[in-house]
């Protein structure tokens, strides 16, 4: 027979299991928010040196297809969507091989949300899809970044692992 205690402590634990939840996903979006906006940031100066130096070629949105406006809601799209998919990872960044996954994971999406971009519906091209391989490597290693200088912080004994 089951204490009415033990059904509390059960809704007790879901209830902050919930709340931890809310928090991962909150702490991811709001990660790849600042992401996103480092990034606009760096497409936007790169941008307009490509233009300034009149080489349109070296302009992000131009080799890309798309518009300037375009190129931004891609940004902001990748950075809510990975982010959040990050923060429900987000626990697997305890180990490093953990880490490596959640990038690899938001790389991938950020590649699949800039072929949308630029694809539209028939953004599977199969030419293009080495970009996604590629993108999952680079979020791979800024993941294994950002935990280790996360950890680095911390003091001594918190680097390793």
């Amino acid at each position: 027979m089951t204490d009415a205690r033990d059904t509390t402590v059960g809704l007790n634990d879901q209830a902050s299991s919930r709340r931890a939840l809310l928090d991962n996903v909150r702490f991811g979006v709001g990660r790849g928010l600042r992401l996103a906006v480092g990034f606009a940031a760096i497409s936007t100066v790169s941008g307009l040196l490509g233009l300034g130096l009149g080489r349109p070629t070296a302009n992000p949105f131009v080799s890309l297809h798309i518009t300037y406006i375009v190129g931004l809601e891609c940004h902001l799209i990748a950075g809510l969507v990975a982010g959040a998919i990050g923060g429900v990872m987000r626990p697997l960044s305890r180990w490093l091989g953990g880490a490596l996954l959640i990038g690899a994971v938001a790389g991938a999406i950020t590649a699949i949300v800039f072929s949308v971009g630029e694809y539209g519906r028939n953004f599977w091209n199969p030419d293009a899809r080495g970009i996604d391989l590629v993108f999952a490597c680079i979020g791979a290693g800024m993941a294994a970044y950002i935990r280790h200088v996360g950890r680095s912080r911390r003091g001594p004994g918190h680097a390793s692992s």
